[in-house]
């Protein structure tokens, strides 16, 4: 009718693990990746909220059709998911590099050229390599964090991914003060995000944001 406590070495034992794992924390840069994707989405989602704009002021189509450009975006972004592993697999520690340049070069695209069918590409190339990056965080994540913190630093850099949508009217506004192109008002946008992005590119290159693989014999 009662239960046999357990040795006091495997009571100790236990106490000491759930200490340990109470103690433990996120590293550092765990919060430099939501950092980069807050500003990685917060630059790049006027391309999809103000598609339309886009659209209407070089008169590329309708309403219907930046729709239809957004949701080529989606199912661009999902296929670089479903990709993720076979993309990783053949750049490596160059994955997130290359990843944040594609998104460059799509910004580019309908910055510098106003046409249908580049718009198509752009919105193609910046959707997989988006979600290859946000993909890529989640993994760096995983690799950096010990165990029992692996679901909360993948919860910090989801809700930066959420705050960065609602914040990116603000970026719109400090765009349209510094820059002042001719042609639609998002090209402002667009430019501002491209000099992010091509930042971000630069830093993940040049410095160590990208956890080294764990060397196996």
């Amino acid at each position: 009718m009662f239960l046999q406590e357990p040795p006091k070495d495997e009571a100790a034992a236990a106490e000491l693990s759930h200490t340990e794992k109470t103690n433990e924390k996120l590293p550092a840069k765990v919060f430099v990746y939501a950092l980069f994707q807050y500003l990685m989405t917060t630059a790049l989602y006027p391309l999809l909220s103000e598609m339309s704009i886009y659209v209407d002021s070089y008169k590329l189509g309708s309403a219907t059709l930046a729709a239809t450009l957004v949701a080529v975006y989606n199912f661009a972004g999902i296929a670089g998911n479903m990709a993720l592993g076979t993309i990783n697999k053949i750049f490596k520690k160059l994955t997130l590099p290359v990843a944040i340049l594609l998104v460059a070069l799509g910004l580019g695209f309908v910055l510098f050229t106003h046409s249908l069918v580049a718009t198509f590409v752009s919105v193609v190339i910046c959707g997989i390599g988006f979600m290859t990056m946000f993909g890529m965080f989640q993994v760096y994540n995983a690799k950096v964090a010990p165990p029992s913190k692996i679901a909360l630093g993948s919860t910090i850099i989801f809700a930066a991914n959420q705050l960065a949508r609602f914040s990116s009217s603000y970026f719109i506004d400090l765009c349209n003060k510094i820059f002042n192109l001719t042609g639609s008002s998002v090209d402002n946008s667009f430019l501002g995000g491209l000099i992010v992005y091509a930042a971000i590119a630069l830093i993940s290159l040049f410095t160590k944001i990208v956890p080294e693989e764990k060397q196996t014999i």
